[in-house]
């Protein structure tokens, strides 16, 4: 799963991929020096879903630290985020690995990506619609990230600059929060309520 998203982000983010090894200069010290600190930057619920993968992985019989190893990698992910970002602004990757992964916690991203991966597969359609449902869920966090980052004072931390941009965006962050949580509350999660979804997380940025 990991291999498949990172292959169609790299695709679809970084396309053309003309010079491989100047990509893997690009991702490689960031992805290195965050990828064994995910579980201190995951959050609330997202957190608590790795743990529950970790105890699954023990209880079939792998050591802990392997387990834990496993149930970080998907989320190892968003560091692909986190370097664009990064390199789009004068901001640490530290800094916005710690927004990035705390505002998915704010807006559920770990339950829409489950309930993406629940969508049908009928066909070679339905597979591309999954994937790019899934990369407009990554774009919208990405976006969120980035506002947040130009409209807050670096001086405050990553809390801190979380809480004032959401009390500077009172209104909008309470819609997509109840619009997201009513989707996903729904007995039939599909691609048309997940869109809906997705299109006022789109509109956070402003």
């Amino acid at each position: 799963r990991l291999i498949d998203r990172a292959t169609r982000w790299l695709v679809d983010v970084r396309f053309p991929l003309t010079d491989v090894s100047g990509e893997i200069t690009r991702f490689e010290p960031t992805v290195r020096a965050m990828s064994s600190r995910i579980t201190g930057l995951l959050r609330g619920v997202e957190l608590a879903n790795l743990y529950q993968e970790v105890d699954r992985l023990v209880g079939l019989g792998l050591p802990r630290e392997l387990a834990l190893r496993l149930g970080e990698l998907l989320n190892a992910f968003l560091l692909l985020d986190v370097v664009e970002i990064a390199n789009a602004s004068e901001h640490s990757a530290e800094q916005i690995a710690e927004l990035h992964f705390a505002l998915s916690a704010q807006f559920s991203v770990d339950d829409l990506l489950t309930a993406i991966t629940l969508l049908p597969r009928d066909d070679r359609w339905s597979t591309l619609a999954r994937a790019a449902v899934r990369h407009d869920v990554y774009a919208a966090l990405s976006s969120i990230t980035s506002a947040v980052l130009r409209s807050t004072d670096d001086s405050l931390s990553g809390e801190e600059r979380i809480a004032a941009w959401m009390q500077a965006n009172a209104e909008r962050v309470e819609r997509a929060r109840v619009t997201v949580q009513a989707a996903l509350s729904r007995d039939v999660v599909d691609l048309a309520t997940l869109s809906v979804a997705l299109r006022v997380m789109r509109g956070l940025p402003g």
